[in-house]
């Protein structure tokens, strides 16, 4: 691929990026799609202009897919405000994960941000740049009634995570043996609940 990002998480393996022409799009497509041992697995890969074309219904595909979509770049707001810091590639980061996002089917997400510590309204302050992450990810292509702000502890681990959860057809959460029982192929995506838990290893520049 020209540029694009990975990320192993327990028994799942999802990439995101642009690949130079069709060949190669479908050459990582067909990898895909016979995922290794019980790994299930999700690759949207696109040209320059073109589109993913592919529907993934796995939740935690779905979380990793976005996140993924982040490469490396970190999101960063101007200190105590709502607002992406200057100068930053932050709103564009975002709106590639709302692209990624868009993709998904079956599946709502939850942007959490990290509250400030010791910070006046912290919490508030964490749903509003949550907010702002979703705005972007709208922007990118994201439906914005599948997406909700959500504010993290100030002693989480990361700044920012995806939460996804696996709807049924009118918008209502699934049970996790409900989700898993609509298992589907792996580069058509899968729905499961489970919880994992797991750390994440993210593959970049590939």
């Amino acid at each position: 691929m020209d540029n694009g990002a990975g990320m192993i998480r327990r028994d799942r393996l999802a990439i995101t990026g642009l690949a130079p022409d069709a060949r190669t799009v479908n050459a990582i497509r067909a990898a895909f799609s016979v995922p290794p041992g019980d790994f299930r697995t999700a690759a949207l890969v696109r040209t320059d202009g073109g589109d993913f074309d592919v529907t993934v219904r796995d939740a935690r595909l779905c979380e990793m897919l976005a996140a993924s979509a982040l490469g490396g770049d970190a999101l960063s707001f101007a200190p105590g405000t709502p607002r992406f810091t200057s100068g930053s590639r932050s709103e564009s980061a975002a709106s590639r994960a709302g692209r990624a996002f868009a993709a998904c089917e079956n599946v709502a997400m939850s942007v959490a941000v990290r509250a400030e510590a010791d910070a006046d309204a912290s919490e508030g302050l964490a749903l509003s740049q949550a907010e702002t992450v979703i705005a972007a990810m709208v922007a990118g292509g994201a439906d914005a009634a599948r997406l909700s702000a959500l504010a993290l502890p100030s002693d989480a681990p990361e700044q920012l995570r995806f939460l996804a959860t696996s709807v049924g057809p009118g918008g209502e959460p699934l049970a996790p043996d409900a989700a898993d029982d609509d298992d589907t192929a792996a580069n058509d995506g899968d729905n499961d609940d489970e919880t994992d838990g797991a750390d994440a290893a993210q593959i970049q520049g590939i």
